[in-house]
This record gives C-alpha cells, structure tokens and sequence, in this order.
C-alpha cells in the first residue's frame, strides 16, 4: 500500500511484529512540556489511525505495542542503570498473541515459554472486527456479543433472526459525534455535556428512524427499525430469516466519529403453539356486542340476538387481541331459528374488514363458520363474529362456542 503523509507505514509481513525485540533508552530534559509531547506522541501512535489501513487490520496490532508502551513509561534517573532501579520491564521481550491481537505476551528466559503479560481485550471487546458469520441458532440457542461501534460505522449480527426470536442489548456507554450537527451524544440519544448524558434530545426527520432520537442506538431488522438502547427487542411475528445491522441513528454515517460500546444477546425462540374454546353458555368469555345494541349475553344459553334497544336479527360480538399471534384456526358455531332471506349472512372480520363469509349459515339450523389460514392479529385489533338473520319472521341466532388454535402468544388471555 502506498504510504500517507500522513500516517506512519505499516510493518512488513516479513518482519512482523511478533519477532525480537530491541531497547531504547531515552533521554529527556525534566521539563514538563518536553515529557508532555513525548508521551503524547507515544499515546497516539497506540490509536490505529495514525497508520495505513490495509485488511488485515495490521494497523490495530502495530497500534497494540505503543499502547503497551505508554502502559510501561516510567520517568527515572538515567544515571542509574535497570538493576539497580528494579525495573526490568525495560528489557522485557514481547509480542502480540497470534491467537488474539488485543493480548500482549511477555518471554520468560528461565521456562522460555511466551505468557499473558497485557490483555485488553475487555477494555475495548469487539473493536478489532466484526466477528466472522455465525451460522444459524439452534432452539432455545444464546449467543452473546461485545461491541465497540464507531459512530460512522455499523455492526453486523452475525447470526439471523427470524419470527419469535429475542435480542437483548445491555451496558450501551460511550459517546459519539455527530459531524453535521457538530455535536457529541450519548448512545440514548442524549447531548454528552460536561461528562454526563444529561443534555436534551432531538427527531430528525431524515434519520432511518425518524420517530427514534437522533444518534440514539438503533437495530436494522431488515428493512424495520427498532430503538436499539438497553432494551429488548422480540422479533414480530411473520418475519423471515433476516439479518441485523446496529448503528447511530443518523442518516448520514460519514461525518461521524467516536465510539461507544455495548452487549447484545441473541436467542432463538421455537414458536409456541396454542389452543382456545370458549363456551358462552358458561360465561361471556371476555367477548362484547359490537355496540350496547348488536347483541345479549344470556346465562346458560350463550350470545344471542334481539337486544333490547336494538337492531333486532344482528347478533354481532368482537374481542380485542391482547397478544401478537398467528390464528390459524376459528371456528364459531351458532343455532339459528331463522329462515335466511336476502342479504343476511354470517361472517368473521378484522378491524371491521371482512376476510370470510358463508351466508348458508344465517338460516335454520345455523352450523360452524370455519377458518383455516394464517391470520396475524396485534394488540388492539379487533376480531368480530357477526351473525344477521331474518327480521321478518325474526328467529334467534345464537353463538355458544369458538375454537381458536394459532402460533405465538394466546392473543385471549
């Protein structure tokens, strides 16, 4: 690669860093100024910016050994030699771990054997790669992940998630800077002021999640956005197998800089099936008329027409879903008296849309509108089962059972 004016040259691969060490001694006026600059100098070069990039990340372990360095800097009178000041890290022998970049060895001459001398891999967990691609997840499978996220960049969860499924981000810290609006901010969103996270939030409309703070940690499960700070995320129901992207919430990734880091868990939930009956001879089963006039619930008989007040031939209730599921099955059996005339009819909706009808069964004896399918139902959406019957002569209509089965969370309960 060729080299930057800007940044120092990267080790030859046939001389890596891993080889034999050399010592310098180093001689400096006591001028604090003087001390400032050079163990500043020695501070940033264990920034990898400061070399060439190229992708094997030789710039992060080139960066590794000033870190190390700065670590081991002690100012001491150099009329004295390392024996006599019991400092004989001076002449220490290390390297970088070939199995791990972010540990230091150090060379014991007595065992002659290589050992753990620095690791830091904890300090900044994930900040040299994006792990390599996980496969899937068996069930009931967890994998957990430490990250370090540049505020320009994004992380890829090497693993996908599908319907059911469950991530967990815990221990967001950090902070980033946002270069358009010239700002620093903290994973939630919040202005980093002062050292604290203390400062005021903003929507951006033009962001990926323009109904999320602005910079605020978000996850990208394919093409839906989820606020992705300390919180848990339960994949919808009816999603595929997708994979996820975290990043600042920011439409423009470019200008940013910073960093922050935090876990994130993955787990891989099986679909649990579920079954329902209701049997409204026994009890209304948290079902209501429509309105106060559509239909009457009678002890021992069930959900039945003629309310008082009202239309007369409609017996019509609904139920408002408490969990996200799939139905897969519904069936509502009801007894009619009526002899079915014109439009009457029995029919199953969903936020007032109807999706199946069979208007045979408006009429004596009545009998079992059956479902067989995949409807997905939300909390707050509201199922009806409307049966309308003959006004002239009137009979009755009258629901007493329903049998659900369906994936998910019993939406019932």
């Amino acid at each position: 690669m060729q080299s930057s004016p800007f940044r120092f040259r990267l080790p030859l691969p046939a001389n890596p860093i891993t080889q034999e060490t050399v010592c310098y001694k180093v001689v400096l006026p006591n001028d604090p100024r003087i001390l400032e600059a050079f163990e500043g100098a020695v501070f940033s070069l264990g920034h990898w910016t400061y070399w060439e990039e190229d992708p094997e990340h030789t710039a992060r372990l080139a960066a590794n050994v000033f870190k190390a360095l700065y670590q081991r800097l002690i100012a001491g009178n150099c009329n004295q030699n390392p024996d006599e000041q019991g400092e004989l890290e001076d002449c220490m022998k290390l390297r970088i771990s070939a199995d791990n970049s972010c540990i230091i060895e150090c060379f014991d001459d007595c065992s002659q054997t290589w050992s753990t001398w620095l690791d830091v891999s904890n300090c900044a967990p994930g900040a040299v790669t994006n792990p390599p691609a996980g496969g899937t997840l068996a069930i009931g499978e967890t994998r957990c992940y430490d990250v370090a996220l540049d505020g320009n960049g994004r992380w890829h969860l090497p693993v996908p998630v599908q319907e059911g499924d469950r991530i967990v981000i815990t221990g967001a810290a950090g902070g980033w800077y946002d270069g358009a609006e010239v700002a620093w901010r903290c994973p939630n969103g919040a202005g980093f002021v002062l050292g604290t996270c203390g400062g005021g939030t903003t929507l951006v409309g033009t962001d990926p999640c323009p109904t999320i703070d602005h910079m605020r940690l978000i996850a990208r499960v394919g093409s839906a956005c989820f606020d992705g700070y300390n919180t848990t995320i339960n994949i919808p129901l009816g999603t595929p197998s997708t994979d996820v992207d975290f990043q600042a919430n920011d439409s423009t990734l470019s200008d940013n800089a910073g960093s922050i880091t935090f876990r994130v868990c993955v787990t891989h939930l099986a679909l649990s099936s579920w079954s329902h009956d209701f049997d409204f001879t026994l009890a209304t089963g948290g079902w209501n008329p429509l309105s106060s006039a559509t239909a009457q619930w009678l002890v021992g008989t069930g959900w039945t027409n003629n309310a008082p007040g009202g239309a007369p031939e409609d017996c019509v209730i609904d139920f408002t879903i408490l969990h996200d599921a799939f139905i897969t099955v519904w069936n509502a059996t009801t007894n009619v008296s009526s002899v079915h005339q014109s439009y009457q009819n029995a029919q199953f909706r969903r936020n007032t849309v109807q999706f199946l009808a069979d208007s045979t069964l408006a009429e004596t004896p009545g009998g079992t509108l059956a479902f067989s399918g995949s409807l997905h139902v939300v909390p707050g959406d509201v199922i009806e089962s409307s049966w309308n019957i003959s006004a002239s002569p009137l009979g009755t209509a009258t629901q007493v059972s329903m049998h659900f089965e369906g994936t998910g969370t019993d939406p019932f309960v």
